[in-house]
This record gives C-alpha cells, sequence and structure tokens, in this order.
C-alpha cells in the first residue's frame, strides 16, 4: 500500500526540476521526501532479489562484512598468486561495493540524479545526527563574535531548513534507517 501510494504521489507531483537545489538552507518539500523514498525502496528490492553475481556479491560482502584477507607477507610472488587464488572474490566484493550505491544508478536511470543526491545528503545526514546536524555558519569561519551579518544570517535560514526538514523527515526515520541498512549495508551489519 505504501509503494502505492508513492507511486501515486509521484504522479502528482509536479516535474519540476529543482536540480541544484541548496538544500542546506533550503527547505525539503513532501515530493522530495518522497522521491528520495521512492528510489531507496527500488535499492532495497534491487537487493532484495539480486540473483547470479549480484547475489554471490551480496553473499560475500555479508560473510565477510566487505574485507577480505589480505595477502600474506611482502612477497611479491606471492601476493600474486595470492590475487590469483582469490581473483573471483575480490571482482564480487568490488561489485558489493557498487550495489551499496544502486541507489544513485536508479535516480540516474530517472533522470533526477542531482536532485536525488541533494536530498539523500539532506535526509541521510538528519537521520544521522537526529535531525540536529552541524550548520556550516553561512558557509563561512563561524568565528563567533567575529561573523558576519551575513553569515548569521546565512546559518538563522539553515537552522530553519533543517528544523523544518526534521519535521518532514521525523515519522519516517525507522523507515529510512531500515532502507539505508538494506541499501547501504546491503541489508548486513552496519
Amino acid at each position: 500500500m505504501k509503494r502505492l501510494v508513492m507511486v501515486l504521489a509521484m504522479l502528482c507531483v509536479p516535474a519540476v526540476a529543482m536540480a541544484g537545489t541548496n538544500y542546506d538552507d533550503t527547505p525539503m518539500t513532501a515530493s522530495d521526501l518522497v522521491l528520495y523514498l521512492s528510489v531507496m525502496h527500488a535499492a532495497a528490492s534491487r537487493i532484495a532479489h539480486a540473483s547470479g553475481d549480484d547475489k554471490a556479491a551480496i553473499d560475500l560482502w555479508r560473510k565477510t562484512h566487505g574485507n577480505l584477507a589480505s595477502p600474506p607477507g611482502n612477497d611479491p610472488a606471492v601476493a600474486m598468486a595470492w590475487y590469483r587464488k582469490h581473483s573471483r572474490d575480490v571482482e564480487l566484493i568490488g561489485r558489493a561495493t557498487e550495489l551499496e550505491s544502486c541507489d544513485d544508478d536508479i535516480a540516474k536511470q530517472r533522470g533526477v540524479e542531482e536532485r536525488y543526491d541533494g536530498i539523500k545528503n539532506q535526509v541521510e545526514s538528519l537521520i544521522m545526527w537526529g535531525g540536529t546536524g552541524g550548520a556550516s555558519c553561512g558557509r563561512g569561519d563561524c568565528g563567533g563574535a567575529r561573523a558576519t551579518a551575513a553569515q548569521i544570517a546565512e546559518s538563522k535560514r539553515e537552522q530553519a531548513a533543517r528544523k523544518a526538514d526534521w519535521q518532514l523527515v521525523k515519522p519516517h526515520a525507522a523507515e529510512i534507517r531500515a532502507l539505508v541498512k538494506k541499501v547501504r549495508h546491503l541489508g548486513g551489519g552496519d
């Protein structure tokens, strides 16, 4: 049902290209959040239903937590032999690393890559920091008492945008955390 609602919402939202939007000081809209969730659900589905080499890559990544043992010693001949023996595993871990960002591929396929990237950075920062996340002090030196009026004004705009964004994102926090785990961690550990 959630997916149907998201698809309907995406169809009703005007296709306004918001590429280049500075989400640091511009609040996100409901359509921004719908776009983010739509892409992340598609990415999580891609990972959950992986087959062939993608499934093998995900399984190996989960088994090794994305880390293969290093070749033993400093002997180049031994290292080459190790890489020959483990070349398939090295290839699979590389593919798993690519799959961790398959949401970016989906956004690119949909033609919303730049917009999605800005939204993703804002949403995942808010989730990581519980709605706080560091302000940029107007993209300048915070400087305390040395802050310029423009920096103070920019910081206030950023704080207001972040507060509004958190109110939008907070009801979806558990869903977003689960999607991030499925996509960025391939459903494995943190």
